[in-house]
Parts: C-alpha cells; structure tokens; sequence
C-alpha cells in the first residue's frame, strides 16, 4: 500500500472512538514494506494502538532498533512449537535456529533499553488433522522455556483453510480448486462468525474485504480510495454480510463463509465472564405490549451521538442495530419496543430488542457488557455531579476502610520500586487521590520527604489521620481534586503521583486541569490509571496520559503495562513523565 493512499485511511481512522485497534498486516511480511517504520508512526502519532504480525525471519539488528524507537504497541511474532526440521518444513525456506535468535535478540534489547512496550506475543500454529477432535490447543512447557525471563505472552491457534481458499491435508495446506475445506466443506449453513462486526479489513489495494482471511480478495465490500470507510462499514454489501451470517443459511455469494473453518475453531465467548458496573438500581418498566429494562441514571451523550440526536426532537428513541469500535450505527425509532434502554440526555437508547421478556440471565450476559462497553468506548458518560457525588459517598465495596488491607499493600510497595528507579532527587510529593492515605504512610517511612495528599471523601481523611501518626503533619486537600489544584502554586512539590484516581476526572473536566496540575510539579508526575478496555466502568474514563503530559511539555521516559494477577493494579498502565521546561 502506498503511503499516501494509507495515511488517507488513518486520517479517518484517528476521528473514531478510542481505543481503536491498527494492524499493520494482511498475509504478507510487513517488514518487506520499504515505509513500515513511517507507517508505525503516522498511526502512533495519533494514539493508534498499533501492532503487526511478523515471522522474525527479516529482523536485523538495524531493524530491531528502529522498531524499538518507535511507539509501537504490539509485536507478535509467529513461530510454532515444533521441532527445528518440522518448523522448517512447514515454513518453507525458513530456519529455525535464525528465526528464534532473531526473536531473541529483540527481546534481550527491548529489556536491555528497559523499555515495557511493544508488548510482545508469539503464536504457533497446531496441526488438526481432519477427524481430530477440537479441543483448547496448548503450547508446550520447552516451548516456553525458550523464552523464560523475558515478559511474552504465549498463544497457539490452529491452523485453519483460510476461508476455503485452500485445503488441509496432515497439517498442510495446498491451493483448493473447488473452494472448499476439510472441516465443513459439506455444511449447508455459514457458520456463526464475529469478524464482521467487529474488524474492517483494507488490503494493498485499498479494497476493504470481508475479513483478514480472505486472502484471495473474494469478497470485496469496498474501496477506500472512492469511499470513507463509514460508509463501507455501513454498506448494504457489509449489512447483507452480517445479515446472511446471522440468518445461519448458505448463499451463494458467500460461499467464502460457508466454506471457512476458522469459526468452529473459534472458542466460543463467555460474556457471562465480563464484569459489569451496575450504574445503579435497576428496575422493570410495564407498558403496553412491551417491557423494559431501565439504568436508572441519566448520561450525558458523546459527541457522536449529540450529532445524530440533535436531527430528531426531544424524548425520540433510538435503537442500537450495530456496535464497531471504530463506528456505530443508530436507526431512530418511534415505536416501543422491547428491550433494554439507557436515559442518555434528552432521549431514550436501546440497547438490545428481544421478543420475550428479559430474563436474569440474559440480562446478565447481553445487556450489561454491551452497556459496559459502550462506557468504556465512551458513546456516553455518567452525569459529572453523579460521579463527585459517588466519590463522595460510595458504597460498600470502596469504602476508604477497604484500601488499608495487604491486598493493596503490593500497589504502594511497586510505587515505590518506580520512584527509587526513576526519580532521583525527591524532597516533595503530592499524592493526587490518597484515599485513606496507605500509600502516603508507605512512602513517608521509607523516604525524608514531605509528602501531603488531595482527597474528595471526609470518611478517607478522618481515617488516614487515625491509621497513620506518621502523617500527622501531611496536608491533605479536601474536596474535588479539580478546585484543589486551581488553588495550588507552580512547582509546588517535586512529584505528583496517582493510582487509579485520574482515571475518575470526568471527561467534560476542562483541558486547564491538566494543564495546571502539570505546572503544579516541579519534576515529574507518576500516572497508574486505567487506559484500555477491561476494567472501565460508569465513573472510571478512559484516557492516554501520555498524549496529556507530554503535551504539557514532560518527556514519558517509563511505560509498562501491569500484567501481574497478584498486584491489584493488573491490567493498569503505569507511566512516568519528567518535566522538559
């Protein structure tokens, strides 16, 4: 693909909701691509996630250290827990002992530059031979040990017949004349397949094609260089895609899907597994020949919403056909209906319709994670005073007493690995959210610092200075974090950190807050917050404090994603900025 046909696409790509996904790879080795490297950053400048898949046989030490000077997210590379002579059958022209130094050599410099990013994956592909049965594939523990001490995530799939276009014989693959595919090569309905709503697909071309194993460029649903993507994504080619997939029927134009087997190997998604964040009680609406099922609070609706509500009047309801995390598409509705709907400023946002009244349990697995998700992706917000008024006074589960425990006692003591690390010559800090003060008591004992706190919640602070005589004479700022720090002096503590409370600044919280809380330290600030899908609820609010920070004229000079169970701060994003001017 040629650079100005992409940075086209990526242009659009950047206006779409955060977080949004770029995968720089389609069947072919990226690192062949003369302009790879300026393609990483075109996309990481505008807070892309950005990852590709490469087999490591082209990387070079030259190549290493300008993928490791970018702002890459994700590598994976792929390598099969096979042995040197079956890997090297089964890639052809490939050597193994190359390809894993080459793997190697990546990993010992990115953790000899003590950098935690791009995340690293390496998947394998395992051999299912027709007849086998489908069971949860695993990588062996001497596969493994190839890579001990270095922080990588393991996966292993099955090799697949690429959606028909070829055939699987003994785990190889050989071109299919008949379009056909050892697995379901005689089922007469297409298999139920998630791609279509949740990935586009852009080839070198710039065709946008049913999915990232159409590598024949069968179905092709779209042209970036004649349309924005938008309106491919809401095509009646795309919908008529997702419909026939929905349907469960053969057809004959899509014989790509009916003949793929990626989809029964697919394991299938648990959402009974995604945790939701009531947003409060919810209550059974009775009406006419409908029932409903209300969250009780009000949101305030994003700016893509505010532009398709402000074309109907007030009170109108609209009803989510579709979700993408790159788009969404609402068809409005004047009929009652049922389902689950959302109060989202002035009008009324199903979430789902169902002919039978909800039950429990469909509640639970459907209605909550897609609510769940639409927070999280930020199509609308909790109300701003709900959330000061949460924090004020919350429920039992975050109680301040519920943060003394041991549990968190591992947050405070990774805190301080980072500022013994990173920050040098410490006198003063401020701990933006302390809560009942277990990190501020942490620090105190082990540093000659003076060190004081902002805290919304009266509880929190009464207990602090009964827990901890340590802090006797730490000031601790009462009340909203914002009007706090409107308050303070430029420069006035050497370092400001938070741990999961920035993360509770709502997003209609103007830019002057950021801005000043970064004129308030004098030499860095340390953000542990919540910045990727997973964890976000109803008063937690996505964001990239690096974009934020480094705005505010500080230099990131550490990033690492928590990937620790036993810390409970897994899956938080730990970053340190150090002030430039």
């Amino acid at each position: 693909m040629d650079m100005v046909l992409y940075k086209k696409i990526v242009d659009q790509v950047k206006e779409y909701p955060r977080p949004t996904t770029v995968i720089l790879y389609l069947g072919g080795e990226p690192l062949l691509h003369k302009e790879f490297i300026e393609m990483i950053d075109y996309a990481s400048k505008f807070d892309l996630f950005v990852q590709f898949n490469t087999n490591g046989a082209l990387l070079t030490t030259d190549m290493i250290s300008k993928l490791l000077d970018t702002d890459l997210n994700r590598i994976a590379f792929s390598f099969d827990d096979m042995s040197p002579g079956e890997y090297e059958v089964f890639r052809k022209n490939s050597s193994y002992n190359k390809t894993l130094n080459n793997i190697l050599e990546f990993l010992r410099t990115k953790q000899e530059r003590q950098q935690s990013y791009p995340q690293v994956e390496i998947t394998s592909l395992k051999v299912l031979k027709p007849g086998d049965e489908i069971t949860k594939p695993v990588v062996s523990d001497d596969f493994v040990s190839l890579f001990k001490g270095y922080p990588v995530e393991t996966t292993v799939n099955y090799i697949h017949s690429w959606a028909g276009g070829f055939e699987v014989h003994d785990g190889h693959l050989t071109k299919s004349a008949e379009n056909t595919s050892d697995y379901n090569s005689n089922s007469k309905k297409t298999p139920k397949c998630f791609l279509p709503w949740y990935d586009m697909v852009v080839n070198y071309r710039g065709e946008v094609i049913t999915c990232c194993l159409d590598l024949q460029y069968k179905n092709v649903l779209g042209d970036t260089k004649e349309e924005d993507l938008i309106d491919i994504w809401n095509s009646k080619k795309f919908q008529e895609l997702r419909r026939t997939i929905l349907r469960n029927k053969n057809d004959k134009n899509l014989l790509l899907c009916s003949t793929c087997s990626s989809p029964a190997l697919m394991p299938p998604i648990d959402l009974r597994s995604i945790t939701f964040y009531s947003t409060g009680n919810i209550h059974s609406c009775q009406g006419r020949d409908y029932k409903i099922v209300e969250f009780v609070y009000k949101f305030i609706p994003s700016d893509t919403l505010k532009k398709i509500f402000c074309e109907h009047p007030k009170g109108s309801m609209f009803i989510l056909r579709e979700l993408q995390k790159n788009g969404t598409v609402i068809i409005g509705s004047t009929e009652l209906i049922s389902g689950a709907r959302v109060v989202v400023g002035d009008y009324y946002l199903y979430l789902n319709q169902h002919e039978e009244p909800f039950s429990k349990e469909y509640l639970n697995q459907s209605v909550y994670a897609l609510h769940k998700l639409l927070l999280e992706l930020g199509y609308y917000f909790t109300r701003k005073n709900d959330v000061i008024e949460y924090y004020k006074n919350p429920d039992e589960a975050n109680k301040p007493f519920n943060y003394l425990g041991k549990i968190h006692l591992s947050s405070s003591e990774y805190l301080y690995s980072l500022i013994q690390q990173h920050c040098p010559g410490i006198h003063s800090i401020l701990d933006a959210g302390c809560n009942s003060g277990r990190n501020m008591a942490y620090l105190k004992e082990r540093m000659n610092v003076t060190i004081d706190g902002m805290e919304i919640n009266d509880e929190a602070i009464d207990l602090l200075y009964d827990t901890y005589p340590s802090l006797a004479k730490s000031k601790v700022y009462p009340g909203d974090m914002v009007d706090s720090v409107a308050r303070m002096k430029e420069r006035s503590y050497d370092l400001i950190f938070s741990m999961a409370s920035l993360q509770g600044i709502h997003p209609e919280v103007s830019n002057k807050f950021w801005e000043k809380l970064a004129r308030v330290s004098s030499k860095y600030i340390i953000t542990i917050e919540l910045e990727s899908l997973g964890g976000a609820n109803d008063r937690t609010f996505l964001r990239n404090y690096k974009h934020i920070f480094v705005s505010a004229k500080y230099r990131e000079i550490y990033s690492e994603h928590i990937n620790d169970i036993n810390l409970s701060l897994n899956n938080y994003q730990a970053r340190i900025f150090k002030r430039i001017s």
